[in-house]
């Protein structure tokens, strides 16, 4: 990277420097990203303003700084976005969200009594998000034989149950 000299190809070194980096520091990861976008700035090239964009937002999202990360995502617009971004741009989109929810659930898992619906709905949510499907279904499946469930309550645990199956 020292010795590169067009612009061009410090780009290229610093998005390889990112993508050795992105899986276990951090902290260079973040700084090449933030010199692949000054360098796409000079450049003035918009698919890579838009990658070195995303490479902030995937170090910001990785830290827990989510809301960050969506706010880097939503300055990027998709109607100009490159072809060969557009699976980056929604695997960040999916990951930020997924990882958010998945805090969501174990907060709710964390706030609803054990033995109530709400817990065992979001407990078979998170078992089949983690393709745990047998696990579900039997949970369900128990929680469906108590004789105190109303109407509403067994149609919603139907309706889980066949997500479960559905996913099995």
């Amino acid at each position: 990277l020292s010795e590169a000299t067009p612009d061009e190809q410090r780009y290229g070194f610093c998005a390889r420097l990112f993508d050795e980096y992105r899986a276990y520091n951090l902290d260079s990861s973040y700084v090449y990203a933030q010199r692949k976008q000054e360098l796409a700035s000079h450049l003035n090239k918009q698919d890579y303003l838009d990658d070195a964009a995303m490479n902030m937002a995937e170090v910001m999202g990785t830290t827990g700084m989510y809301k960050e990360a969506l706010e880097q995502l939503g300055q990027i617009d998709k109607k100009t976005l490159s072809d060969y971004l557009y699976p980056y741009y929604y695997r960040l989109y999916r990951t930020i969200y997924g990882v958010m929810t998945d805090l969501y659930r174990d907060s709710l898992l964390q706030t609803n009594a054990s033995d109530s619906l709400g817990h065992v709905l979001v407990m078979a949510d998170k078992c089949t998000v983690h393709a745990q499907y047998d696990q579900a279904i039997t949970m369900l499946t128990d929680f469906y034989r108590k004789p105190s469930l109303d109407d509403h309550s067994k149609a919603m645990i139907t309706y889980t149950l066949s997500e479960a199956y559905r996913l099995k």
